[in-house]
């Protein structure tokens, strides 16, 4: 039988009656699963405000003078304010207790009296109980707040056979310092091999002992020790740490070679070049070619010749404090009985300093008046050279290019075994712990410094290396910037005498090496280097300049929204 248009018609709507009613079903379900998921986004919210709220308040509680790490009883304090905060937020009838064995520490969490939630706080670190996780902060310094309600109402869910969900929010706040970078070593890592075979970067050998005061160790690769007594410390106990760039080796010295396991902590990406500025030559740059013209004595060559020169020397000898006295001798160097001074002037110099003593006479001590040096053919120290001895005045910067023979050219900046001392920048702190270094040089672009806020002189300076691609660096080691490469080796301050360095060195693609003799003692500011080795068994204290001595309160990077602490 054939069916009428009428009849196929009525057989039509019976079909799409039933499909219609489905749909609309499956599309309320939809919009109310939205509306749920909405209401439940909007729960988490409110959760995370109040979490964020308590951590901050909490995490005063952990700030120290003098960056020191927290204590216990700044822990507890931080857990009862955080406490506080959040019980008074979420309308909680009575406040939980947070002293030792409470629930309310551990992963378990305690309920607030009179509301839904349940809450977990988590200050600094203590044995037996859990520690802040967190990116961007320390957990020694960090509060951790977790707050969660298991029984959430849904309304349309529950077609779904959904009525309650458990919705949670985390927040990490701490007090944050900047990384006080003390020692730097940018060379990165050559994973070629499966082994890091970049790992002696930062290298302490020969049982020399270096200490970092209120600075960091930062390295692209790792930190080895190597011989009986050869040691690297930090002030842990200021939250200063050796922070490494290397995910398979890591800061893992074995017992036997640094004596003190300084804390490690791994960074996720490599320390870049800073990019700090080095004095450029001018066309009114003077340039020398000898030592005499140098110091002006040399009547022959009158664009040099200064007649004068007796006085301007005797008066730079007698700013010199009396604390600077010859290594070996003893004698006073601002005595000009005792000590014969040599005073050279900024500019560019076209052969190599040989700081040395005269073969008879009294010792010599090389004075570098205020101002900016290019050493293009390097500086041998055999006797004393110290420059920047006037506290909080202008000072002196050394620019040197990259160079691997003594007496090449370029040449290298070395010591030797009759130094005596080597001393720029340190103005009357030498041998003086309540002195002054001495202000940045004046050069020809300005300040010798590193950038403001915070800025610091800068001292030695190695001009890149741009016949090898070391810059920028990248994650992997470039293959022309391998030792068989790149062995530029400028700041080879090997010798016996006492090295002292103020401010910051800065030889971002050269080898740096320093060397003196068991008993000695070198002090030097922040230095930043390819590559940097400590030998001979000396003491080396590295001074930071300006330490940073107040955190910053923040929220941890981690806890931001959408992206909820590990609890």
């Amino acid at each position: 039988m054939t069916l009428t248009r009428s009849a196929r018609n009525v057989e039509e709507r019976g079909q799409v009656l039933p499909m219609t009613a489905l749909m609309m079903v499956v599309l309320i379900g939809i919009v109310g699963l939205a509306i749920d998921v909405s209401q439940a986004f909007m729960e988490q919210r409110w959760q995370r405000l109040v979490t964020d709220g308590a951590s901050l308040a909490g995490a005063q509680d952990l700030q120290r003078p003098g960056r020191l790490l927290p204590q216990s009883d700044d822990r507890v304090a931080a857990r009862a304010t955080a406490m506080i905060v959040l019980a008074s937020q979420l309308g909680a009838t009575s406040t939980p207790s947070t002293a030792s064995g409470s629930p309310c520490l551990t992963n378990v969490g305690c309920a607030l009296p009179g509301t839904p939630y349940f809450a977990s706080i988590y200050a600094g670190v203590e044995s037996g109980l859990p520690s802040p996780t967190c990116i961007d902060c320390i957990p020694q310094r960090a509060v951790q707040v977790n707050v969660w309600q298991p029984t959430f109402g849904l309304t349309f869910s529950r077609i779904f056979g959904f009525s309650t969900w458990d919705v949670r929010a985390s927040s990490v706040a701490g007090v944050v310092f900047a990384r006080q970078y003390g020692v730097v070593t940018l060379r990165p890592t050559d994973p070629r091999s499966h082994f890091d075979a970049n790992a002696d970067d930062l290298f302490v050998t020969g049982g020399s002992k270096v200490f970092v005061g209120d600075g960091d160790v930062v390295t692209n690769t790792n930190v080895v020790c190597n011989g009986s007594l050869s040691d690297i410390q930090v002030e842990d106990t200021k939250g200063y740490a050796i922070y490494h760039y290397d995910p398979y080796e890591a800061w893992v010295s074995p017992p036997g070679e640094c004596m003190t396991h300084a804390p490690g902590v791994g960074v996720t990406s490599i320390v870049p070049d800073p990019g700090y500025a080095i004095p450029t030559r001018t066309a009114t740059t003077p340039i020398y070619t000898t030592e005499a013209r140098a110091m002006g004595t040399d009547p022959t060559h009158g664009a040099s010749y200064d007649p004068n020169y007796a006085t301007r020397c005797a008066q730079q000898q007698s700013l010199v404090a009396n604390t600077y006295r010859e290594l070996k001798t003893g004698l006073q160097i601002n005595d000009p009985a005792q000590v014969l001074a040599k005073c050279l002037r900024p500019g560019i110099y076209e052969f190599m300093v040989d700081a040395k003593d005269n073969a008879a006479g009294p010792p010599v001590a090389y004075l570098l008046e205020p101002g900016v040096y290019f050493f293009d053919y390097g500086v041998n120290v055999q006797s004393t050279l110290i420059g920047g001895y006037e506290p909080s005045q202008p000072g002196v910067a050394l620019v040197l290019l990259e160079a691997k023979n003594q007496s090449g050219t370029p040449g290298q900046m070395t010591t030797a075994n009759n130094t005596s001392l080597l001393a720029i920048n340190f103005g009357d702190a030498y041998l003086n712990p309540s002195g002054s270094w001495a202000a940045p040089a004046d050069g020809p672009q300005g300040d010798v410094k590193t950038p403001d806020p915070g800025s610091s002189l800068l001292s030695l300076m190695v001009v890149p290396d741009t016949s090898h691609d070391c810059l920028p660096i990248t994650e992997v080691e470039d293959k022309d910037c391998k030792n068989s490469a790149n062995d530029r080796q400028t700041l080879k301050l090997t010798g016996g005498g006492n090295i002292f360095l103020a401010g910051v060195q800065y030889a971002p693609t050269d080898n740096v090496v320093l060397k003196g003799n068991s008993g000695q003692e070198a002090e030097v500011g922040a230095m930043w280097a390819w590559t940097l080795t400590f030998d001979g068994g000396t003491t080396y204290r590295i001074r930071v300049a300006n330490p940073e001595l107040l955190g910053v309160l923040r929220l941890d990077a981690a806890c931001s929204p959408g992206n909820t602490c590990n609890r």
